[in-house]
């Protein structure tokens, strides 16, 4: 290969000798029997045909990428590639292999360049949720509230408890976050600045710090696909259709032309299955070949790279105090997609106090599953001042498939061993292990899991400058699970669990669950725990829509009985709920409110809770029905806008207007557009309804017969407009004085002159007018 590229090298570069005669030949492409319909450009030098290295690209013929676009290649120097030429009929004929053409690329994805890019408004948002309870002749009220001002610049937030009464150690109002964040579409990056939560690998903790952090975030193309996925290749002897299916479903049926093809992008679920490629050609003749493959969330494809880095200061007590910050500290993680069986993975964090580093991979194995490894090293401050040394190190396996699904993990760590949480306050378990296991039966899945927690209290040594917090005991949990559909809307389910250390007790749980119309949902349940038995009746019906009136109702006996009703109204300015709770001897009432504050595009908008992205359509007409993905949410005010909330953000979402609910006499022009949001943004989508002073007009002849089909109508100063059945003619931007030229279809011609008095959303038919 490397004195094949040097011989092309050398002959894109030599100078010709003075006496060689060089042609420019235009010929009729051929490959292996099969026209291209392309014509190829090639030169002819004292016998020798060659062809730019772009040229035989396009013609489908395997180059280097190493060979520049404008290098001239001799094609008799192209391994696995035979041609003649027919230069008498203008064309030459490749005999190429398999190994010498370029894959044709089946189901390919979209370019990412031509994805649409996200928009943001500049507005503001305030999202509440305020309760209010009354029980034993006291009254208690909390609330939530999140803040944001949003635009091209990105978000700022900030959120925020209340309550009337505090715990000991609790503000009555606690400041949770404030933040700003900036996204970059194109470099897949993200950028934020005040309280926000570090990122981390599968075997480190993240943390709330206040302070910095640029991290890659594949969020912003929801369409990427990040995991190796199996690539399907093959190849046609002839024209033929190929069909795809992954686990026997079909995902992809096409056409290719003779020759090697690919197939990149296929939409599979993590886990083991099995692809089958299905040839067949236009005499019926199949070939099918099977590929099993394990794609895993674990893994990276090939080439992608993710990455998170942080500064800043350890956030304490969280939830309890709004401004409670420890020592500054760094942090950094990367994980990076070596090959599509191997993820390397690193972190390393610390401070003034303690420093900490590790690396880690993620290996698969085959079409049987993936194993992950890691190591890392500690090294803090004591509070004695003293030094405390420590490692950690991690496994893991899985497998999962359609029937026999296990795996399992375990993370050791040494008496020593602390990061940044330990700075919190939050102990490091010197063991964790899990595993688990669901196979079917019996129509349905049983599942078995174990996690253990041991945390060896007596080898604990505290940090300093570190909060004393108390520590959990230890845990070895054994949980059994069944669940079974008995029928479409019913199914069962029973679970049972034990702690093998006796610090959580055992129980039992068992129960139907079952649906009982669109919107409404029941279930029964019985369970023991700790010796005490227990039964539970309940049923409720979802408020989804704006207009429905929604409901709850529970009831159990047993150690503590319970019994709870509840309302709730959705409603196109928000939510509102009441209930009553009794608990043993004990009654509370109960009530709620959810909604959100907007404004954007100069309007101040009521609606219910806005978790991401939201559009405020405006078309300058009341009552016009606003659709999202063909379902109504609702009509234009007297503003005409309506705003529609729970958008998906970096996605394409289709809204539209209903066009029958246009006036008459109204002209509109898209009536749907794909809108892209930025997360936790609000967007402005126009659909100007404007009024056009239209009417039909009805045209006569001297004698009263309507104008002939094909007639010409131009208004002064306007376009010409064609004369359909019956005369008529349809006319906008009318004045109160209007003349017409009529140009007939046999010759000659004739003029119209007519009065026109708009009315509000009606169409008139006016005439018959003589056109004289």
């Amino acid at each position: 290969m490397l004195a094949l590229l040097a011989g092309i090298g050398a002959s894109g570069t030599a100078a010709a000798p003075a006496q060689a005669a060089e042609r420019t030949l235009l010929l009729d492409v051929v490959v292996n029997e099969e026209s291209t319909n392309t014509i190829g450009t090639f030169a002819d030098r004292d016998g020798v045909l060659s062809a730019r290295a772009e040229d035989l690209r396009s013609l489908g013929i395997a180059v280097s990428p190493a060979i520049p676009a404008r290098t001239m290649i001799p094609l008799d120097r192209l391994p696995g590639l035979r041609f003649r030429l027919d230069e008498a009929n203008s064309r030459i004929l490749f005999t190429a292999e398999d190994s010498s053409r370029v894959p044709a690329e089946l189901g390919a994805a979209a370019r990412p360049d031509a994805r649409a890019h996200s928009e943001s408004a500049l507005g503001a948002l305030l999202n509440y949720d305020v309760n209010v309870t009354s029980a034993n002749g006291r009254t208690l009220g909390a609330g939530y509230a999140e803040a944001r001002v949003f635009g091209p610049f990105g978000v700022v937030s900030s959120d925020l408890l209340a309550y009337t009464t505090a715990y000991a150690g609790q503000e009555s109002i606690v400041r949770l976050g404030t933040t700003f964040t900036r996204d970059d579409e194109d470099r897949l990056r993200r950028y934020q600045a005040g309280d926000l939560i570090s990122g981390g690998l599968s075997w480190t903790r993240p943390v709330r710090l206040g302070g910095l952090q640029v991290a890659r975030n594949f969020g912003l193309r929801p369409d990427l696909v990040t995991f190796p996925v199996p690539v399907v290749t093959g190849s046609a002897a002839v024209p033929s259709t190929v069909d795809v299916l992954v686990n026997g479903v079909q995902q992809l049926s096409t056409t290719t032309g003779s020759g090697p093809f690919v197939v990149r992008q296929l939409p599979v679920i993590t886990g083991a299955g099995e692809v089958a490629v299905r040839v067949r050609d236009a005499l019926g003749r199949e070939t099918t070949s099977t590929l099993p493959f394990y794609a895993s969330s674990a893994l990276l494809a090939p080439g992608l790279l993710t990455y998170s880095a942080e500064l800043g200061w350890v956030r304490r007590d969280y939830g309890l105090v709004s401004d409670s910050y420890g020592p500054p500290v760094g942090i950094i993680s990367g994980r990076y997609g070596l090959t599509s069986a191997l993820t390397i993975e690193g972190h390393a964090e610390g401070g003034a106090e303690l420093m900490m580093g590790g690396a880690g991979l993620v290996l698969g194995v085959g079409a049987i599953g993936s194993v992950s490894l890691s190591g890392a090293a500690s090294q803090a401050r004591a509070e004695d001042g003293g030094t405390l040394d420590g490692w950690q190190l991690g496994a893991g396996f899985e497998r999962t498939t359609l029937g026999l699904s296990f795996g399992g993990s375990v993370t050791w760590a040494s008496p020593g061993f602390a990061d940044v949480a330990a700075l919190d306050g939050a102990d490091y378990p010197r063991r964790i292990l899990r595993a688990s296991a669901s196979l079917p039966v019996l129509g349905g899945a049983l599942s078995f899991a174990y996690a253990e927690v041991k945390r060896d209290a007596g080898l604990r040594r505290r940090l300093r400058d570190r909060p004393a917090l108390a520590t959990l005991p230890d845990a070895s949990i054994v949980t059994v699970s069944y669940t079974r559909s008995l029928s479409e809307r019913t199914s069962f389910y029973a679970t049972g669990f034990t702690d093998l250390t006796g610090n959580s007790g055992e129980g039992f749980l068992f129960g139907l669950s079952f649906a009982l119309g669109d919107r409404t949902t029941g279930a029964a349940s019985a369970s023991l725990d700790q010796g005490r038995s227990y039964g539970a009746l309940q049923a409720q019906q979802a408020a989804v829509a704006n207009g429905d009136l929604g409901w709850r109702a529970y009831a159990s006996e047993g150690g503590i009985p319970r019994y709870l009703g509840e309302l709730e109204y959705r409603g196109a300015a928000g939510r509102v709920l009441g209930g009553v709770d009794r608990l043993g001897g004990d009654t509370a009432l109960r009530a709620e409110a959810r909604g959100a504050i907007s404004t954007v595009g100069g309007g101040v908008y009521l609606s219910n809770p806005v978790q991401n992205a939201f559009a405020v359509v405006e078309t300058g007409q009341a009552g016009i029905g606003v659709v999202q993905e063909n379902r109504p949410v609702g009509a234009t005010n007297a503003r005409g806008r309506l705003l529609v909330p729970d958008l998906r953000a970096y996605e394409g979402n289709r809204l539209g207007i209903a066009p029958e609910d246009v006036p008459a006499d109204a002209a509109v022009g898209d009536t749907t557009r794909m809108v892209t949001p930025r997360e936790r943004a609000g967007v402005v989508v126009r659909f100007p309804v404007t009024r056009s002073a239209a009417a039909r007009l009805r045209l006569v002849d001297a004698a009263g017969k309507p104008l002939p089909l094909g007639s010409i109508a131009t208004p002064e100063g306007g376009a010409p407009l064609p004369v359909g059945y019956d005369g008529e003619v349809f006319v906008t931007a009318l004045q109160p004085r209007n003349r017409l030229t009529v140009a007939l279809p046999e010759g000659g011609g004739c003029r119209v002159a007519f009065d026109f008095t708009p009315t509000p959303g009606e169409l008139p038919l006016i005439g018959p007018l003589p056109c004289r």
